[in-house]
């Protein structure tokens, strides 16, 4: 479903929408999902925004997610999500 929508890079509930499509089909597909964490939390959102992406992506991976090696990047590292772990681990 998430590569065939076009999503507004500034448009939190689109995104919040997509997750809700997602988590009701009958069966959940984890990459789907995280698909759209990620298109979330890599768009033109505000910091603030993008963090609360990562905090959720964060916790379906501690629900629902099939592989541990998933929890050590829950973000994947970018120049543009480089201030999420700053702002997140508060040391930059």
């Amino acid at each position: 479903m998430v590569g065939h929508c076009h999503v507004s890079q500034l448009n939190t509930k689109l995104y919040l929408q997509l997750l809700d499509v997602e988590y009701q089909q009958p069966v959940m597909d984890e990459h789907s999902v995280l698909t759209v964490f990620d298109r979330a939390i890599n768009s033109d959102l505000t910091l603030d925004e993008r963090v609360a992406f990562s905090q959720r992506k964060l916790e379906f991976l501690e629900d629902f997610g099939s592989d541990v090696n998933k929890f050590v990047y829950p973000v994947p590292p970018s120049k543009k999500t480089e201030p999420l772990f700053c702002n997140m681990l508060s040391f930059c």
